[in-house]
């Protein structure tokens, strides 16, 4: 047993040292000045911080408890490697639900991180989340440069607010993969602003590359394959589908989206395994995230209820996600960014990804930001604005509840614990009427202009 401890200890003194030479050398090898890029390091700090308070918390053990999303994905690549048959079948050791998400997703992790024992493959990931989390916010300090915010304090302000917080605590918490999520996300949109601001003209390995990227991380969730629908037809008219660049394009898609899925076509019941185990997954998760929190205490919904307003809900997001699909007139990046908005707030399941949906979604902040003045000006011109980012970080920063049941127990019998669950609420509404109120003023300016 102390040798086993003391085992463990090694591999976390090894993770974090070479998580600091692996983030020296990613600062050198792209010529990245400490002291002029503190802005960024910062944040990035501030995501290890997080990642420490959970290890701190747990004696440095991980371990099966609250690793649960981490266990799912390592159980699923050794199913692959046992028999990729019964990849939806597998008991995965009495979880409620086994491995849900496409088998790309399985198929990675097989020849990765199920690749090692189970003591060691938490660690060897928590790394992993780690460096991933700096590229993370590195690909989204590029998307803020090349959407006009060239000066870093304003980038910090964005940087800040999804560094930190209860969000970024839980993806640890749980060890799962929303940092590889979000960082290929991230990743895709800058290359696609980037071609497209510098007029690079797009071949087919810029396509391989995105699609192929695209599809893959869409494998935890039907909702990314929405937006990747989004993003394959955007700049496209009726006139110009069957234009001979546009069905390679299709093409491509089709081609990535059947070789990461192989596994459907050499074992095609897997298909129907799949339909099973996902209307199960939604079997357990008929609530709203806004409502699901609420303690019959403070406020009593009867599930028929809760479901009705679940159900509305949906077709309104998928109404909406159409209208955004419809509009020529929208940018790719408010694209993403009202496609974001849409699932924060219809989606039942938002909560799983907010680290990935509000980064998205504050970039409709930016047309409104005003850069040029100075000091106590720029807070006075950009009150609204600050408002909007205050909800986000209310959100991102305040604890959630199996947060508050690991550091301070007995919360629940607070008279302060209403705010806890009726925090969603709150800052989601009040990031919502600024956004209404900064679109409102454009609108009436453009209507005095004409």
């Amino acid at each position: 047993m102390i040798s086993y401890v003391i085992l463990i200890l090694i591999v976390i003194f090894i993770a974090f040292f070479a998580s600091s030479i692996i983030t020296f050398i990613f600062f050198k090898i792209f010529s990245i000045n400490f002291k002029e890029n503190l802005y960024l390091i910062i944040p990035i700090l501030c995501i290890g911080i997080w990642a420490l308070l959970f290890l701190r918390k747990r004696n440095f053990i991980l371990n099966d408890l609250y690793q649960e999303d981490f266990m799912i994905y390592y159980l699923s690549g050794k199913q692959i490697l046992r028999d990729a048959s019964k990849l939806y079948t597998y008991d995965y050791e009495g979880y409620d639900v086994g491995y849900v998400y496409l088998p790309a997703f399985a198929m990675f992790f097989s020849v990765t991180f199920s690749l090692f024992p189970r003591f060691i493959a938490p660690y060897i990931f928590f790394l992993f989340n780690y460096i991933i989390a700096i590229l993370f916010t590195r690909e989204y300090d590029k998307i803020l440069i090349l959407l006009g915010l060239k000066e870093k304090k304003y980038r910090f302000l964005f940087l800040i607010i999804i560094s930190n917080g209860a969000v970024v605590f839980f993806i640890f918490l749980l060890n799962q993969a929303k940092y590889i999520i979000g960082f290929l996300l991230f990743f895709i949109l800058r290359r696609e602003l980037q071609y497209n601001m510098e007029n690079i003209k797009k071949d087919i390995k810029f396509y391989l590359i995105n699609y192929g990227l695209f599809i893959f991380l869409s494998s935890t969730g039907p909702y990314f394959l929405l937006l990747f629908l989004i993003y394959l037809f955007h700049g496209i008219s009726r006139n110009e589908l069957f234009e001979k660049e546009n069905i390679t394009k299709f093409c491509i898609a089709i081609l990535m989206l059947f070789i990461q899925n192989i596994l459907f076509i050499i074992y095609p019941r897997l298909i129907f395994d799949y339909i099973k185990i996902s209307l199960k997954w939604n079997e357990l998760n008929l609530k709203h995230f806004y409502l699901r929190d609420l303690r019959k205490k403070f406020i009593s919904i009867p599930d028929l209820a809760q479901e009705g307003i679940t159900f509305t809900l949906n077709i309104v997001m998928y109404v909406a996600i159409l209208i955004i699909f419809l509009n020529t007139k929208l940018r790719i990046e408010e694209k993403f960014a009202f496609f974001s908005l849409c699932l924060i707030l219809f989606w039942r399941l938002a909560i799983r990804v907010i680290l990935i949906l509000f980064p998205l979604s504050i970039l409709l902040f930016i047309p409104f930001l005003n850069q040029n003045e100075k000091g106590i000006g720029f807070f006075k011109k950009n009150i609204i604005v600050l408002i909007g980012l205050i909800s986000v970080f209310g959100i991102f920063f305040w604890p959630n509840t199996t947060y508050m049941v690991i550091f301070y127990s007995g919360w629940e019998y607070s008279i302060f614990a209403i705010f806890f669950y009726l925090k969603y609420l709150i800052f989601i509404s009040i990031f919502v009427s600024v956004l209404l109120i900064l679109y409102y003023k454009k609108y009436t300016s453009i209507n005095a202009l004409n």
